[in-house]
This record gives C-alpha cells, sequence and structure tokens, in this order.
C-alpha cells in the first residue's frame, strides 16, 4: 500500500552527465543525508516518519529528492487513517518540525562557523539543535571552495562560506618542559611533555591535550637559538623548558601541536 510523504529538499548529486558507478553513487547520497542530519536535527529522533529518497535530473543536474514518508501503517491506507489520528498527527509535527528548521539552516550553520563560536558551544545534539562541533564537521567536510550547499525547499541552495580554518585563532599559551625526540628544520617530537604548574588549569579538559607531542618551530628571528637548545636536549637526552601556544582544531578543540612563541633566552 502507498505511504504518504512529502519532498523536503532536492540534494546536489553531480552535474548532468556525470556517470557515477553503484559505490560512489551509494557514498554520496549516504554523505548527504549524513549532512542532512545535521542540518536538520529533527530527522534523528523521528517516530511517526522516516527519511526516503529517489534521483531526478533537473536544472542540468542530478539531484537527490529527499522525502519524509510516513511511517507504513500494516493494516490502514493513506486515506483510511483520520487525520485527527494520533499517527497523522505526529507526522504532520515532524514534517512541521523539520521544514521549521530547514528555514533557519544558513543563520544556525554561520553562527556555528563564526569566530563568537568554541567546539565547546554547545556541546550536545539533541531534536532541536545540533552541536557546534557536528556543524563545523559538517562545514569542513561539505564545503567546496568556499561555497556549501545548504538544504531548501524545493532545490538545495549554495552559500559562501569562505575559507574554513583547520586551526582555532586563539589558543592558550602555556609554559612546557620537555625532552626531543627527533627535530628538523620546521618541527621537533617532543616526549614527557610536563606543562609548568601555573598553566596545568588551563589545558586541563582539552581533548587530546595527553597526546599532544608536535611542536612547529616559527621561522622568527629566535630560530637559530632555539634549534640549538632543542637539539642538545636531543642529543644529551636532556629536557628544555619553552614557552608555546597550543594549536587547537577548529572543530572539535582538540589539541593538534605547540608552536614556539618568542625569542630564546641567554
Amino acid at each position: 500500500m502507498p505511504v504518504h510523504s512529502e519532498v523536503l529538499s532536492h540534494l546536489p548529486l553531480a552535474d548532468a552527465g556525470v556517470r557515477l558507478d553503484k559505490a560512489t553513487r551509494a557514498m554520496l547520497e549516504e554523505r548527504l543525508l549524513d549532512a542532512l542530519k545535521v542540518d536538520i536535527p529533527i530527522l534523528n529522533h523521528l517516530r511517526a516518519s522516516q527519511l526516503a529518497a529517489a534521483e531526478v535530473v533537473a536544472e542540468n543536474r542530478l539531484w537527490l529528492v529527499v522525502l519524509l514518508a510516513e511511517t507504513s501503517q500494516h493494516h490502514l491506507d493513506f486515506d483510511a487513517v483520520s487525520s485527527r489520528s494520533p499517527e497523522r498527527r505526529k507526522f504532520a509535527e515532524e514534517l512541521r518540525e523539520a521544514r521549521k528548521q530547514m528555514a533557519t539552516v544558513e543563520w544556525r550553520t554561520r553562527e556555528g562557523i563564526g569566530e563568537g563560536r568554541a567546539p565547546i558551544d554547545g556541546t550536545v545534539d539533541g531534536p532541536e539543535r545540533s552541536s557546534t562541533q557536528s556543524i563545523r564537521a559538517r562545514v569542513r567536510k561539505g564545503a567546496k571552495g568556499g561555497r556549501l550547499w545548504l538544504p531548501a525547499f524545493p532545490y538545495a541552495t549554495e552559500i559562501e562560506v569562505g575559507t574554513i580554518p583547520s586551526l582555532l585563532p586563539r589558543g592558550p599559551s602555556v609554559g612546557i618542559k620537555a625532552g626531543v625526540e627527533w627535530m628538523d628544520k620546521r618541527s621537533a617530537e617532543l616526549k614527557c611533555v610536563e606543562f609548568d604548574a601555573r598553566d596545568q588549569q588551563r589545558v586541563q579538559g582539552i581533548p587530546g591535550i595527553a597526546d599532544c607531542t608536535r611542536l612547529q618551530r616559527d621561522m622568527d628571528v629566535g630560530h637559530l637559538a632555539w634549534g640549538e637548545r632543542l637539539r642538545h636536549a636531543m642529543d644529551t637526552d636532556g629536557v628544555v623548558e619553552m614557552p608555546v601556544v597550543l594549536a587547537l582544531d577548529w572543530v572539535t578543540g582538540g589539541a593538534v601541536r605547540f608552536q614556539l612563541q618568542g625569542g630564546a633566552a641567554s
């Protein structure tokens, strides 16, 4: 028996004429639906409906048509179910909420990637809102050439998001003491990293901080002096104290590497 469904959006699969094998097509469809569930978080919490998809060629492009379909009634067809039934009302509520969230997706996306937000803001994914981390991961994966497709009715719309950063603009400045496993002209692998006692509280809770051992050597006026200190620590199995900035991932806020700052004291 037919199941009632409503179109949510058309999402871009490929330009018309581009041939996609079955595996590539399935991968692209899965990626689009995963992104859609971040853009429209109610889709992760459906009770009376489910997502359905089909393909269509229009406007010189292959589109994935995404529909919200009423959960099949095993013994009644659509016309036989009262519009006042709990099942029908719940389906209507989920459809209304999905379209409401789709109407605000650009605003929520821009808020999530703005400099005023951090990965620790809104860390919980729920039926009404996706976390900042989820939004940023979705944008990092989906943006191409500074542009991003977002769901809209009837067809997705492309917006300008600019360059997506890899790191947060401002990481904490801390003091560390560490040995040197190896080094080259631009980086070093540290070992036995210890934080200055005054900075330990500042780094507590940062994801990946216990495993952060990569040091980036900025090529400033003090790089030769720092190079000598690092090489001496490596050769003698000693330690070196350094003022560093902790570089944090833009999506997760996790520790990526240390960056030397300031000239080496004599």
